[in-house]
């Protein structure tokens, strides 16, 4: 909705308490059309820099980056000779393997086991604007 030169947007999210079983609101404030020029990204299948809020930078990850990626690790580990930073890489490549063992859980199963905890999701799907296609959104429960 509008909100002076803003926009208000509400999001429907499981509470923390009594288990998610309640539903609220999580209301965000956003620069007039800025959900709109978020959502023709996400219907061209771009994204922007996304920044946890300590400014961490979120990276997105597919199976054939992982794979890229630990391809790479294992070639340079093959020609290394500090014992040292092979441990380092051993343990980087260990790190984007577990990464991509939860990737394919989620792929399969759209839930992850997590130190023994089952993580579920749901879809929603949301109309699309401006004729590109429905987005559809995951929540993770």
């Amino acid at each position: 909705m509008l909100l002076g030169g803003e926009e208000l947007h509400l999001v429907a999210m499981a509470s923390r308490k009594n288990d998610g079983r309640c539903l609220c609101f999580w209301g965000f404030n956003v620069v007039l059309g800025l959900y709109n020029s978020c959502l023709v990204m996400l219907n061209l299948r771009c994204l922007g820099i996304v920044f946890d809020l300590d400014e961490t930078l979120i990276v997105t990850n597919t199976m054939r980056s992982f794979e890229d990626r630990i391809e790479a690790l294992q070639w340079k580990i093959s020609t290394e000779a500090d014992q040292q930073h092979i441990s380092s890489m051993l343990a980087e490549v260990k790190c984007y393997q577990d990464d991509k063992i939860i990737l394919k859980q989620y792929a399969e199963n759209d839930q992850v086991v997590e130190n023994g905890k089952v993580i579920n999701s749901r879809s929603r799907l949301f109309t699309s604007v401006d004729n590109y296609q429905p987005i559809v959104t995951l929540i993770l429960l």
